[in-house]
């Protein structure tokens, strides 16, 4: 710290900073900080949850809505696909996805993709 503080010396904006890292650290600001990060990264998930609701609802008669969706996130819908296909069939491709979805049951769909969500360690997959 003292080398920065001589460095501070020389540069008022270096000097300043180090004097408000000294102040938080006295407040344990790093504590505060650290809630408000955890708080605000937990209310995101419902937000996402809502978000997806109603793309859900509002998308229900558009066949195009997934690829919509895709192409306005820029993502490649090849390696969306090929999650898809591994977390269903175990494998990157095969037959149809809706296909081999409806032929093993909602069940087994939602089992597999619960249990896809959990190797990449998905917490929320669990309930």
């Amino acid at each position: 710290m003292n080398r920065l503080r001589v460095l501070g010396q020389r540069w008022p904006w270096l000097d300043r900073a180090l004097d408000v890292h000294e102040r938080v650290g006295e407040v344990n600001g790093g504590f505060i900080a650290s809630g408000i990060t955890v708080s605000v990264f937990l209310s995101l998930f419902p937000l996402i949850l809502l978000v997806t609701a109603v793309v859900g609802y509002l998308a229900v008669d558009d066949p195009n809505v997934a690829k919509n969706i895709i192409d306005a996130l820029g993502l490649k819908p090849r390696k969306v696909m090929k999650l898809l296909y591994v977390a269903i069939e175990g494998r990157p491709a095969g037959l149809p996805l809706f296909d081999s979805m409806h032929l093993l049951g909602r069940e087994v769909s939602l089992d597999r993709l619960r249990a896809a969500r959990l190797r990449i360690g998905d917490d929320d997959a669990r309930g």
